[in-house]
């Protein structure tokens, strides 16, 4: 919501206009009275200016009469002025190349005229167009224009409008210190002149920066009602519109969700009344939302669907991306699939136009998981790749950033640095060559007082010809310098590139070598804590096996803790000896058609012997047609480390299900139990690539947390997947597929 209030808070204080307080029905009795076409076309522009918050055609209206006038009169001033007023409501519709137009026009004109004040008014109206085609670089041009005349002007009014106006470029891109510094410069001009309305659109920025970037809602809901309060004393609706935007959203943020609610639908009536396009497509927006969060997705989707309406007219390609993105969630609520995935598919075209990164990241995942809703997996993991591929990317992209802003910075000093170096250098050469020519000028100055009249021009032909001759060997001396200080910068730059390489060449290697040395310790560890431990207990079992005397049954239950120990110090090696091969990249799979139910069979009796300690009954549910295609060895690991898992984490007494179902090409495995169970953050934790995340089972079992980690390298190498659900004292259910073909 913050890119669209920031919109809201923008227009409270954008233009510069001249201020008047005379209402309609008194410009009218004025206008009836006037005799020069100059106070005539004046009244119309201020008539244009009452209603372009009101109403637009009466704006329209008005402005295009006074020009009327001035065109028929030739009054070019006027024609200026109507027409950077009459831009002002093209830019409020949103026709923004008719309205750089229009200011060009005007512009054309001031600058004949050498009207320096309403030159800074052009400059600001084409930085708010720039500001809304979210062109900062270009708007902060204009804007800085404007400033540096507003200063040679002292005008307060305008000085105090583009600090406004800087502040809120510096709230978008993220500077909220600098942006409050603007808006504190521009409060203190307001208070002076007393400009109320001003007032009120300041009130309403630094309410945002305060919930926005410091979190404190309260403060910011002060400021905010301090705004309408100010907006409705002065009878100015549009303004009015804008702050109970920013107050309901403000609501929102303190939880007071049905008071916001019901705020957001006074703003709602109001800018109908008053025709805003733009604040309408914003509030038809926000209200669809509001509806798709009480799943009231009918009323939803009608105010979705104008506010589209609205952005199409306008060519807000950002706005439409976030419409169809919207739509299409609300469909994808209702279980209507195919037109969810059409207006996913409408909203990454736009985004993918726009390059909006974040966007197109959103609607991979939601894409994916659409696709899956339809059983058209294959289509599902093409969009979840995306949707990883979209994260990395942007990672590097910000990597990249970051990199080519520091060169960018050190290139900059380099360059600095070699050109104060040059320029001293050639101040030096300046001073030498100024006194040698001062001194050649005396000697020459006394040989003429000596010489004849009749020897004068003879002797300054000759004295001519050892000047030019000198200053030729002077500029052959200089471009032979030149040549060797271009040389010297040439090779200057060329190293400095090469220890830039270099430097990302250390850079790199020494992240790999701190992963390489966190990967070690892991293993040393795991070594030295998880292998060591039954070791321990196994020798302290055989040394009171040596040294006392026990009965049978005692006997027994040592050996069944000595075996235990020595079956999990197996388990151990065997996921270390995996994850190590993984590790080097040296392992590969030998994949093979393999009877599955064989390979579960086994693994289950393998592990009967645990079971039975823990009393847990394991219920193998086999499938009829069980051939699949992968590495047997691997996938027995996985089941293995699965039912290890679902053992250790359920208490005496429990049931584990493994279930093999065949579902489009794909083998389907599912290990269920009801065990313990986990919450989201701990499967959060174990799906996190390089945390090898465990605890203690129900028995105080140990565990490494290796095995759950190669379950999903082995299967992501088989092509499958591996899903956990699970619900604490509930139990959870680990799900693998795998390929039952070979891919082709």
């Amino acid at each position: 919501m913050k890119a669209f209030f920031v919109f809201i808070l923008f227009f409270c204080a954008s233009f510069i206009v001249a201020q008047n307080d005379d209402s309609p029905s008194v410009l009218l009795k004025k206008l009836s009275n006037a005799k020069e076409d100059t106070v005539i076309t004046d009244l119309y522009n201020q008539l244009g200016q009452y209603y372009y918050e009101v109403k637009y055609d009466s704006a329209y209206y008005y402005f295009n009469k006074g020009l009327s006038i001035a065109r028929k009169k030739n009054i070019q001033s006027e024609i200026a002025y109507l027409l950077t007023s009459k831009a002002r409501v093209i830019i409020y519709e949103g026709n923004y190349n008719d309205a750089i137009d229009t200011l060009k026009k005007a512009m054309v004109i001031f600058k004949q005229n050498n009207l320096a004040r309403a030159i800074a008014t052009v400059n600001t109206s084409i930085g708010v167009v720039f500001y809304n085609k979210s062109q900062y670089d270009s708007c902060k041009y204009y804007w800085n224009k404007s400033l540096n005349i507003y200063k040679s002007l002292n005008d307060s009014s305008g000085l105090a409008t583009i600090y406004s106006n800087m502040g809120v470029v510096n709230y978008v891109q993220g500077n909220a210190e600098v942006a409050l510094d603007n808006y504190l410069k521009s409060l203190e001009i307001r208070k002076k002149i007393k400009s109320t309305n001003a007032l009120a659109s300041l009130y309403m920025k630094i309410a945002l920066i305060y919930q926005n970037f410091f979190q404190d809602n309260l403060k910011s809901y002060q400021y905010v009602s301090e705004a309408v309060q100010i907006y409705r004393n002065e009878n100015n609706k549009l303004g009015e519109t804008k702050a109970l935007i920013n107050k309901a959203n403000t609501l929102d943020h303190l939880d007071s969700t049905q008071r916001a609610f019901e705020i957001y639908l006074q703003a709602l009536e109001s800018a109908e009344e008053i025709g805003n396009k733009r604040l309408l497509a914003t509030l038809y927006s926000v209200l669809g939302d509001k509806y798709t969060i009480r799943r009231q997705y009918k009323l939803a989707l009608d105010y979705l669907y104008k506010s589209l309406n609205y952005n199409e007219e306008m060519g807000q390609i950002r706005e439409l991306a976030k419409n169809y993105n919207r739509i299409g969630v609300i469909f994808h609520e209702l279980a209507d699939y195919n037109t969810a995935l059409s207006y996913y598919q409408k909203s990454l075209e736009l985004a993918d136009k726009l390059n909006l990164h974040d966007e197109k990241q959103a609607l991979y995942y939601s894409m994916s998981q659409v696709t899956a809703k339809m059983n058209n997996y294959k289509k599902a993991y093409e969009y979840y790749q995306n949707y990883v591929t979209e994260k990395d990317s942007m990672s590097r992209r910000e990597n990249k950033q970051i990199l080519a802003e520091m060169e960018a910075k050190y290139t900059n000093q380099q360059n600095q640095q070699k050109i104060e170096y040059l320029e001293k250098e050639k101040e030096n050469k300046d001073e030498q060559l100024r006194k040698s020519i001062i001194i050649r000028n005396l000697l020459i100055g006394m040989a003429l007082l000596v010489l004849a009249v009749a020897l004068l021009f003879f002797k300054r032909f000759r004295d001519k010809t050892q000047i030019n001759n000198e200053l030729r060997q002077r500029n052959q001396q200089f471009a032979s310098a030149n040549e060797k200080i271009q040389q010297n910068v040439s090779n200057i730059q060329e190293f400095n590139k090469l220890l830039m390489e270099k430097n990302e060449v250390i850079q790199k290697q020494n992240a790999d070598i701190t992963e390489s040395n966190r990967t070690k310790d892991r293993i040393f560890s795991i070594i030295g804590h998880d292998l060591r431990s039954p070791m321990s207990s196994i020798q302290t079992s055989l040394l009171l096996l040596q040294t006392k005397d026990f009965s049978a049954e005692k006997i027994a239950h040592i050996y069944q803790l000595m075996n235990s120990d020595l079956k999990s110090s197996l388990d151990l090696l065997e996921n270390l000896l995996v994850w190590a091969k993984n590790q080097e990249g040296k392992m590969k799979l030998i994949k093979e058609e393999h009877s599955f139910n064989a390979v579960a069979d086994k693994i289950v009796k393998s592990l009967d012997s645990v079971a039975q300690n823990k009393n847990i009954e394991i219920d193998y549910i086999p499938t009829e047609n069980d051939t699949a295609y992968f590495d047997k060895s691997m996938i027995s690991s996985v089941l293995r480390n699965l039912l290890v898992n679902a053992l250790k984490f359920t208490k005496q007494g429990g049931t584990i299900r493994v279930k093999a179902t065949l579902q489009d090409d794909m083998l389907k495995v599912a290990v269920e139990d009801n065990g313990i169970g986990m919450d989201q953050t701990i499967i959060d934790k174990i799906k996190q690539k390089g945390n090898y995340y465990t605890q203690p089972g129900t028995n105080k079992e140990r565990g490494s947390g290796l095995g759950l980690s190669i379950c999903f390298d082995i299967i992501e190498m088989h092509n499958g997947t591996l899903e956990i659900e699970s619900q604490l004292d509930k139990g959870s259910v680990f799900t693998f597929s795998i390929p039952i073909k070979p891919k082709e």
